[in-house]
C-alpha cells in the first residue's frame, strides 16, 4: 500500500495564494511524492507529455494542459523532466480565498463549479482551458 504524504503549504503573509514555477533551472524536487494538501491546486503544463495522478486516476498529459486539484486530493507531482523553455506553474489557494462575493459572479461560475465537483468527487480531474491565459502571465 503506498503512504500518502501530508504537505503543509505555507503561504506568504502578503498573498492568500502561492504561486510557484518549475523549469530546468527550478525543477520541483517534491515531484513524484504522492501527497494531499487542504489547498486547491491548479496546474498549468506548458508543453510536454507525461502521466498525471490524482485521486484514483492515472492518465496522460498533453501540451498546454491545466489541471485542477480538489481540496484534500492526494495526486502526484507532473513534470517528471523538463527541457529548455518547459515549465510548470502551480497556483494552491484555501477553497475559502475568493470570497462569496466574488466567486458567485457570472464570469467565476465555471471555476466555481469545477471546484465543487473536485471538492465532492475525490477520484476525477477537471481540466479548465478557458482559465490557461489568466496564468500565463509570466
Amino acid at each position: 500500500m503506498s503512504k500518502f504524504i501530508f504537505e503543509q503549504i505555507q503561504t506568504p503573509l502578503e498573498r492568500s495564494f502561492k504561486y510557484l514555477v518549475f523549469d530546468q533551472n527550478k525543477p520541483n524536487i517534491k515531484n513524484f511524492n504522492w501527497h494531499y494538501h487542504p489547498e486547491i491546486e491548479l496546474v498549468y503544463i506548458d508543453s510536454g507529455t507525461g502521466i498525471k495522478g490524482v485521486g484514483n486516476h492515472l492518465s496522460n498529459y498533453y501540451n498546454g494542459d491545466l489541471i485542477l486539484v480538489g481540496s484534500n486530493l492526494r495526486h502526484m507531482g507532473f513534470t517528471e523532466s523538463f527541457s529548455d523553455g518547459k515549465t510548470e506553474v502551480v497556483v494552491q489557494f484555501k477553497p475559502e480565498f475568493l470570497g462569496n462575493s466574488l466567486i458567485n459572479t457570472p464570469i467565476f461560475t465555471p471555476f466555481r463549479k469545477k471546484v465543487e465537483k473536485n471538492s465532492k468527487i475525490r477520484n476525477e480531474v477537471s481540466e479548465l482551458p478557458t482559465i490557461k491565459k489568466a496564468i500565463q502571465f509570466r
